[in-house]
């Protein structure tokens, strides 16, 4: 017996709720990205207080944010299986409690080791959530409807990092570094409650097994992958652990590749790459990934290493430019059902990588409200993108493929926002030990992370023109 009402129904919601029930649905998952995103961009305005506790550097530390991001990035791949296997209820609810828990043990962390084992626990429940809101947008709104749903779920978890680096700061100051991971919880215990209630009871659309071979060699592929960025300052370009641990990746890409001819349900299914569309679509979703993930670690750091300004003041720097963006998002969702998607994307891409630009090249005159002002006009660009990028990819697409094609897209965003954070870091590490005699050393190697971004965006652009319906 339990005090608990019984799980609500879809009928039951639907006769209850009315044609507001997608938007009810969507609402509980997009809180529960707000729950996820939160623990990911609020640990950026940590890392300096991190480096000083455990005396490691940029190369290192970045291990924080790639081990939380390469989880969340593995943990995607088998998501369309459990949804189809479970009930999307049942996976959300075991994700945000697992959030819940690893969360407050996180706050007794006292190694670095312990600490990334906890980011990548953090990472892997968030990953669950990922596709959750792309999936409902395609499934229970009309194609006249989805852009404007992106819309919502881009606002909701654009959100979260826009207040996130400020909450964070001001924590970090406070309490130490171990308090990030009080950031969340009370959105936990939120959505938890209201999820249980709003959240209805499917039954299973599936009874065969996971691709867990497929699962493992995707895994491992993005793991070298990680590993061979963070390997490059210390190891060098061509040591034998770099182009080891890239040869692991590309070798399981490629046994993956045969895999996946062979079985009938693989993980990811090779009949996506068929449509134009999807791959122009993650190559734009790649792309964001780097500028989004790259950004917030850049931005922080690049005041408080440079500009010599606090952790609170790293994170409100990017409180406007959050804000700004998940205006954006609402309007790019508007946009996108009344436009070409190939065309905001260009847009928001090029716009973007202009900002980035000028931050490389104002980087050594450039002053406090400056980077706020171009962090801003950066996140306009980001906030079209998304909806256009998505909806560009995956509208029209048959039901078969449409869950594992957004899977795919959240999974290239996921993996360039991995391999961005890392690959930057690494390189700035590298940059300021190059350039150390001179006393500009630090501003210099910050400055080229900033022209990198604007380069992996101005190359996307062509993508993003390629970005048509199939033929």
């Amino acid at each position: 017996m339990t005090l608990l009402p019984d799980a609500p129904s879809v009928e039951s919601l639907r006769a209850k709720l009315g044609k507001s029930y997608a938007w009810v649905v969507l609402l509980v998952i997009s809180g529960g990205g707000i729950a996820s995103v939160l623990t990911s961009t609020s640990f950026t305005v940590a890392i300096p207080a991190v480096m000083r506790e455990f005396g490691v550097g940029h190369d290192v530390v970045q291990l924080g944010m790639s081990a939380y991001v390469a989880a969340m990035t593995i943990a995607m791949l088998p998501a369309v299986w459990m949804f189809e296997r479970f009930g999307m209820r049942r996976c959300f609810l075991a994700s945000m409690s697992f959030m819940l828990v690893v969360s407050a043990i996180g706050s007794f962390s006292t190694s670095f080791g312990f600490m990334v084992a906890i980011r990548m626990a953090q990472g892997a429940a968030a990953g669950m959530m990922v596709p959750m809101g792309p999936i409902i947008v395609m499934r229970l709104f009309p194609p006249e409807l989805q852009g404007r749903a992106w819309g919502v779920i881009g606002f909701a978890v654009v959100l979260a990092p826009t207040v996130a680096p400020a909450m964070g700061g001001f924590l970090v100051d406070a309490h130490g570094w171990q308090s990030i991971f009080w950031i969340n919880i009370p959105f936990c215990i939120i959505v938890l409650i209201v999820a249980y209630f709003l959240l209805p009871l499917t039954a299973p659309r599936t009874e065969r097994g996971p691709d867990w071979r497929g699962l493992v060699l995707l895994g491992t592929a993005s793991l070298a992958v990680i590993v061979a960025a963070t390997l490059l300052h210390k190891a060098g370009p061509l040591s034998w652990q770099v182009l080891s641990s890239a040869g692991l990746s590309v070798l399981a890409v490629g046994c993956f590749r045969l895999h996946a001819r062979r079985i009938e349900h693989p993980i990811i299914s090779l009949g996506i790459f068929r449509y134009r569309r999807v791959v122009m679509g993650a190559i734009v979703a790649f792309a964001y990934g780097v500028g989004m993930y790259g950004s917030t670690y850049l931005v922080p750091l690049f005041l408080q290493s440079v500009l010599g300004y606090s952790a609170t003041d790293a994170g409100l720097a990017l409180l406007p430019a959050g804000l700004v963006q998940a205006i954006m998002m609402l309007v790019g969702g508007w946009w996108v059902d009344h436009g070409s998607p190939r065309l905001i994307c260009a847009f928001g891409l090029i716009l973007f990588g202009a900002a980035f630009l000028a931050l490389w090249i104002f980087a050594s005159s450039i002053n406090y409200h400056a980077v706020v002002i171009a962090t801003g006009v950066s996140r306009i660009g980001l906030g079209v993108l998304l909806p256009a990028i998505n909806l560009g990819a995956l509208r029209g697409l048959k039901s078969s493929v449409m869950g594992q094609a957004t899977v795919f897209l959240q999974y290239l965003r996921q993996l360039g926002g991995m391999l961005g954070v890392a690959s930057i870091a690494v390189y700035v590490e590298w940059r300021s030990h190059q350039l150390a005699p001179a006393g500009d050393a630090t501003l210099t190697a910050f400055a080229e992370g900033f022209l990198m971004i604007a380069i992996a965006f101005g190359i996307s652009v062509f993508a993003a023109s390629n970005m048509r319906e199939d033929s």
